[in-house]
């Protein structure tokens, strides 16, 4: 996380069998940079699940015009910058700007309790008022139990590692906490994310 927005990585495509499953994180993104833009436009305008992200992350209008959206983008001399602040009255305006400004990450941020088009305005000083409770797992964090692998490289050895991770957080995220609505991706890399989406878990996370 950084600053109260959680991070989004792209998947990494794995073609190879699962038994036969070896990702070195130094090789895991290797492409013809040159490419990338061309790329990242064609999958946010036809293949990104806007619909469904914004459907997760706003229950309402009010909500999706006062979430916070951040990105890193390629400036195109081998340097990125970073903006803040970015907020979407509906799916199509978000879509757009997703493929005009083709971001390399996309971090998601929090509630504020007025419109985002204030703070950039510099008219709002508040902090975010909700933020969805997310819960991160490096395969790293087991460097000290396995042999297979190190740092953020991950094999079928000790994948099971974070598969059992995921069965113990989510029994006690639903039997002990409560919680219901419960989203775990893969976040592109390292590891695991577990979102937890509940309307009461919200004011655990800002």
């Amino acid at each position: 996380r950084r600053h109260g927005v959680t991070k989004i990585r792209y998947p990494v495509p794995m073609d190879t069998p699962h038994k036969k499953l070896k990702v070195d994180a130094d090789q895991a993104f290797s492409f013809d940079a040159v490419e990338l833009p061309h790329m990242l436009r064609k999958y946010y305008q036809y293949l990104y699940p806007a619909n469904d992200l914004l459907k997760m992350l706003a229950a309402n209008d009010k909500e999706l015009r006062s979430r916070e959206f951040a990105y890193e983008i390629d400036t195109g001399d081998g340097q990125t910058t970073y903006i803040r602040y970015q907020a979407y009255h509906n799916e199509l305006q978000f879509r757009r700007a997703l493929s005009e400004i083709t971001p390399r990450k996309i971090d998601i941020g929090g509630i504020y309790p007025t419109e985002l088009y204030m703070k950039k305005k510099g008219l709002m000083m508040s902090k975010p008022v909700a933020k969805e409770l997310v819960f991160d797992i490096d395969i790293s964090d087991y460097d000290d139990v396995r042999s297979c692998c190190k740092k953020a490289d991950i094999c079928n050895k000790c994948w099971p590692l974070m598969a059992a991770a995921i069965k113990v957080i989510d029994r006690v995220l639903r039997d002990d906490f409560g919680f219901m609505l419960l989203i775990w991706v893969y976040s592109g890399r390292r590891g695991i994310h577990c979102w937890v989406c509940d309307p009461n878990s919200r004011s655990h996370g800002v």
